[in-house]
């Protein structure tokens, strides 16, 4: 049984539109962020808490599956980021101009991957500070002193953003209805970027529309990841059950 509207590709192919005419650029940009739409709305469905959701028109996704992987700490950690990233995008759908909004999405989509690999470098500082003080009270019997952990805390860096929001969220945050929030701003993005009919259509907007798409697609990828982990053991599940065996093996690639 299949979901009729289940789109063909999930992350269509990047382009490259070097000596490509303008119209056809424009044309080519058009295509794609019609594509981004259609996948966007799907992972909306998958995420949407109807349990009639299949994934990739394969296995049916109920809800409490994806419930299950999304309730670990790195995922609320994730969720976080994500709300972070929703929000964000929301107040830049104020700006009037399409060619102005591809210019600050950008910045926010360039600091949005900083933070995330901050908060990667943050979690090996945890580590490494863990470390250090069971190493040194293994040899000295003392633990290292407030200086050395800010030191250690501090390396790293930080400061602010200009377009990405970080409010404190005091409650715990549901990774799937984030995931379906953010779907609908991007969304709601993409409409706004293909809105630009000022003037002529200029080929650097088209490729600059482009190069922000494979932005985005990194965040839609680690989302998917974890959906089309479930989704294969699901899958296999389905086969057991019908004494088929493991259909992928041991080396489950993507369906």
């Amino acid at each position: 049984m299949q979901e009729p509207s289940t789109p063909d590709t999930l992350s269509a192919p990047a382009l490259d539109l070097a000596g490509v005419p303008g119209v056809l650029a424009w044309e080519a940009m058009g295509d794609i962020v019609h594509k981004r739409i259609v996948t966007l709305e799907y992972i909306q469905r998958l995420h949407g808490g109807s349990n009639k959701a299949y994934y990739l028109s394969t296995v049916l996704l109920p809800s409490d599956a994806l419930a299950g992987v999304y309730d670990t700490p790195q995922m609320k950690k994730r969720a976080l980021q994500l709300l972070h990233l929703g929000l964000s995008i929301g107040s830049l759908l104020n700006v009037s101009s399409p060619p102005e909004f591809l210019r600050v999405f950008n910045t926010l989509l360039n600091e949005h991957d900083h933070d995330k690999s901050r908060g990667d470098k943050d979690d090996n500082t945890k580590a490494k500070m863990k470390s250090m003080f069971l190493k040194k009270s293994a040899k000295s019997g003392t633990a290292p002193n407030l200086s050395e952990y800010r030191s250690l805390a501090t390396s790293e860096g930080g400061g602010g953003y200009t377009f990405m929001e970080q409010p404190t969220v005091p409650i715990d945050i549901d990774y799937a209805e984030t995931v379906h929030t953010l779907c609908e701003v991007l969304i709601q993005a993409y409409q706004k970027l293909s809105e630009y009919t000022e003037g002529p259509r200029h080929q650097a907007y088209a490729e600059g529309v482009m190069k922000l798409d494979l932005k985005v697609k990194k965040t839609i990828n680690s989302i998917l990841k974890e959906v089309d982990g479930v989704s294969k053991n699901l899958l296999d599940q389905e086969l057991r059950r019908l004494g088929l065996g493991n259909l992928g093996g041991d080396d489950n690639g993507v369906i």
